[in-house]
């Protein structure tokens, strides 16, 4: 038997108890829920396996995993951590780990960065203006490169003396 007509529900749709649930008054439709909240309510997992094109506001209440359990990034509502190539933040409020084969860089910034509170960097470039408000203590080799002026550690300590910086 075919029908040579549109499928047509006017007044609401209920298939089965709790599968899918049409709300033609408030135009709003339920899939395992029979009081739906905004136009698409699923109440349970949801697969897309071709793409999603989200345009608007999409908000998360729990965590965020994109790639592969999170492994590129992971975004973790209940501690308010986003980890970036690492599928726990937990350790750090942001945690960026450099991704495998990829070159030393982590982290590239065009821009202005500023820094409350401690900088603890293991590998730290800056080219351009860097500029220390306050105090800088310098551990290990340390070379300064400006306008051809390469300051080592030990006479670093007397450039600061010079300065009137403590």
């Amino acid at each position: 038997m075919s029908v040579d007509k549109n499928f047509v529900v006017k007044n609401g749709l209920e298939v089965s108890v709790d599968l899918i649930f049409a709300d033609a008054t408030n135009r709003r439709v339920g899939i395992a829920s029979t009081i739906p909240t905004s136009s698409l309510d699923v109440n349970g997992n949801l697969v897309v396996s071709d793409g999603a094109n989200i345009s608007g506001i999409a908000t998360i209440t729990d965590t965020l995993r994109v790639g592969s359990g999170g492994t590129t990034l992971t975004v973790e509502n209940s501690n308010g951590t986003l980890g970036v190539n690492t599928t726990s933040s937990s350790d750090f409020t942001v945690d960026i780990q450099r991704r495998t084969g990829a070159g030393a860089t982590a982290v590239n910034v065009e821009g202005n960065v500023i820094v409350s509170g401690d900088l603890l960097p293991t590998n730290l470039s800056v080219s351009g203006i860097g500029s220390i408000i306050t105090k800088a203590v310098l551990a290990g080799v340390s070379t300064f490169d400006a306008s051809g002026v390469v300051v080592s550690v030990e006479s670093l300590q007397q450039l600061l003396l010079a300065m009137e910086v403590d």
